[in-house]
């Protein structure tokens, strides 16, 4: 009997070494081009990259605790002092931080276009708002969150005007009741001292703007007391220490302006705006230094 042909029997070729040879030499090729293509690239980045400074070190390539005392090498650029950046890296940040600067320029224009907008078309309450924080924001809640918000946006709902009108009036009433109601001026004063932040050292009495905003009438000496409050608008708000003397001088500053201050100064020796006192020949015939008078100009 003869036996049937084995249909599978050239299987055997299809399957011996060679063609594991030939799939091995060919995943070989391809690992060793790849490899060839990552090397080109890092070189090619490399080469387009400069260092810069670190910023995380300053250049100095150490760490440093907040006591002052070195840890080891900074973190961010392993030591070396150095990142390395693509070339454009410098320009780029100066274009970001110069593109900062312009929105919080623009952000600063935009609120001080609302803020005077506001006033404009509600000037008593903004005025009477203004001049209430100057003197006791700190110690009411509402008026401080109400000044606050004009600060920070520039507006105010129609429900806080209206809230601003009627306690700034129920103030007023309260001020005429205890004799407070203002009946000297002084606007040229209050200006310069709050607009211009100067203070004014006028012998017998300071003019000073206190951090709460407010522009005070102080005794010279520290401790002695408060002679009054300047208002917002130049309404001085007399208190029983104040004198006629200082009165007068108050009035005399008003009045003549530079003039006066000069005045002054070559009376006590000492500069009306800074306090110091006056050793230079020409200074000392002036009344007052060339620095505080520049920044007194026009007054």
């Amino acid at each position: 009997m003869n036996a049937r042909p084995d249909p599978f029997a050239d299987l055997e070729s299809d399957f011996d070494g060679r063609a594991t040879t030939v799939v091995t030499t060919v995943a070989t090729d391809l690992i060793d081009l790849s490899h060839q293509h990552a090397e080109r690239t890092l070189a090619n980045t490399s080469a387009q990259r400069v260092p810069v400074k670190c910023s995380g070190c300053r250049g100095t390539g150490k760490f440093y605790g907040y006591t002052g005392r070195l840890i080891g090498d900074c973190f961010k650029c392993k030591g070396a002092g150095t990142i390395m950046r693509a070339p454009g890296y410098e320009i780029a940040k100066a274009k970001r931080e110069a593109a900062k600067v312009a929105k919080a320029a623009r952000v600063a224009a935009e609120l001080k276009a609302t803020q005077e907008a506001t006033l404009i078309a509600h000037p008593a309450e903004i005025a009477s708002l203004v001049a209430y924080s100057a003197q006791s924001r700190y110690s009411s809640v509402f008026m401080g969150a109400l000044w606050q918000q004009f600060a920070r946006t520039g507006t105010l709902s129609e429900g806080q005007l209206a809230s601003l009108a009627r306690g700034v009036e129920r103030q007023r009433e309260r001020d005429a009741e205890r004799g407070l109601t203002p009946t000297e001026f002084f606007p040229r004063i209050e200006k310069l001292v709050r607009a211009d932040n100067l203070s004014l050292h006028l012998g017998c009495c300071n003019v000073v703007r206190f951090q709460s905003g407010a522009v005070a009438v102080v005794a010279p000496t520290f401790g002695d007391g408060t002679f009054g409050i300047i208002e917002a608008g130049g309404g001085l708000k007399r208190f029983a220490k104040l004198t006629d003397a200082v009165l007068a001088v108050l009035r005399d500053v008003e009045t003549n302006g530079l003039e006066a201050v000069k005045r002054i100064g070559q009376a006590t020796g000492h500069c009306c705006v800074c306090g110091r006192l006056l050793t230079n020949e020409a200074s000392i015939d002036d009344g007052i230094g060339p620095v505080c008078s520049g920044r007194m100009e026009g007054f």
